[in-house]
């Protein structure tokens, strides 16, 4: 991981471009049409242009957690932050210098990013917003890949690249025979609608399980991301907007259960139901758990080819899709697609500060009242 030390920007480059040895992209030239095509999909309602004024206007009228990027002469600075929920800020921001360290062709961009979940006021922006997920009538959100890429350390997760080693050793410990036959969920109880589940009783199908992860007493409870490898089902069910697990989950060669709310990342398109992983419709009642989840192991149960076939097709999603090389990639042509729409050259803001001052010493602002937005 990188280390907070006063040569914190030179370690943190020479850790980050480390990992560079040893990824590499195995997309097949179709899978690259298809997964880079959501840059263009979430660009095309500003095939007219992104103006000076469209980016302020994001800048000045979102209260989201977050910050605005400004890269100008392959230099990275971060304005008008706004602070994130855990890690998040941080890892973004660790993200980008990423990218930029590596890239020699970075072009001049000024983009907003919201590092918290979008609201229903952020679908009327009239510019580009950046952000981890979305729904479909969030029209002017961008996606770009989330900040449990960089790590995820309140979860206990370190770096994709490191984690996806640990995921796939767990993997290789508990190979498909020796599963576990059951579906698998721990989670907090204190967001989305999980709650619902409180009063479950786990049962030799469905083991879900949700508690006050705030209180110690519920600790015992926790299941680590590795640990899920050793059951045959595992469910993902996102609480108030998507959640990160869904790339861990299919890391383990287990059959992935999504709870569909609506919410989706970047690499979402792309996969299919029936084929890397099970879609059912969003979790809201009890019912839901109690007998559809138990329908549907019965139904995993009996077709055991289908099922491997389904794991197994989720794995290699997992690793060959979402290698880090490839998430990196994204990262490029989604800031080059975006510079290329610009019509305006790059200024910087006055509170804009370089990134390695902003990780080391983050200036948060109150969400209502950015620099240069009092008359906005």
């Amino acid at each position: 991981m990188c280390t907070w030390t006063t040569s914190f920007l030179l370690v943190c480059v020479a850790w980050l471009a480390s990992n560079n040895l040893v990824s590499s992209s195995l997309l097949l030239p179709h899978q690259a049409g298809t997964l880079f095509a959501q840059i263009t999909r979430d660009l095309a309602p500003y095939a007219a242009g992104i103006t000076a004024d469209m980016v302020n206007n994001v800048f000045c009228n979102t209260t989201e957690a977050g910050f605005r990027v400004q890269i100008k002469d392959q230099q990275v600075f971060i304005a008008g932050e706004i602070v994130g929920f855990q890690s998040r800020n941080r890892n973004i921001k660790l993200a980008l210098l990423e990218v930029v360290s590596q890239l020699r062709d970075m072009p001049d961009v000024d983009l907003i990013i919201a590092t918290g979940d979008l609201s229903a006021a952020d679908h009327g922006h009239a510019g580009p917003i950046f952000a981890q997920a979305k729904r479909l009538e969030h029209t002017a959100a961008v996606l770009f890949p989330d900040h449990t890429f960089i790590d995820w350390h309140e979860a206990d997760t370190v770096g994709w690249q490191h984690q996806h080693y640990i995921m796939q050793q767990s993997s290789m410990r508990t190979p498909w025979p020796k599963k576990d036959p059951k579906l698998l969920f721990r989670g907090s109880s204190k967001t989305g609608n999980r709650a619902i589940a409180s009063s479950f009783k786990a049962t030799d199908m469905v083991d879900v399980k949700v508690w006050d992860w705030v209180r110690k007493s519920g600790q015992q409870q926790f299941v680590g991301l590795p640990n899920h490898c050793k059951s045959k089902y595992l469910l993902n069910w996102p609480g108030n907007s998507y959640s990160a697990r869904l790339k861990y989950l299919l890391l383990c060669g287990s059959v992935v259960v999504h709870s569909d709310n609506g919410w989706f990342e970047f690499y979402y398109p792309m996969l299919k139901h029936g084929k890397h992983y099970v879609r059912t419709k969003a979790i809201d009642n009890l019912d839901n758990i109690t007998n559809g989840l138990t329908t549907l192991v019965q139904h995993l149960r009996s077709n055991p080819t289908e099922s491997r076939l389904i794991a197994e097709a989720g794995q290699r999603f997992a690793t060959n899709v979402l290698s880090l090389q490839n998430v990196r990639e994204y990262w490029h042509r989604l800031l080059t697609q975006y510079s290329e729409l610009q019509t305006f050259t790059v200024n910087l803001h006055p509170d804009a500060i370089p990134i390695g001052v902003s990780l080391s010493d983050p200036q948060y602002v109150n969400k209502q009242r950015r620099n240069g937005c009092e008359t906005k």
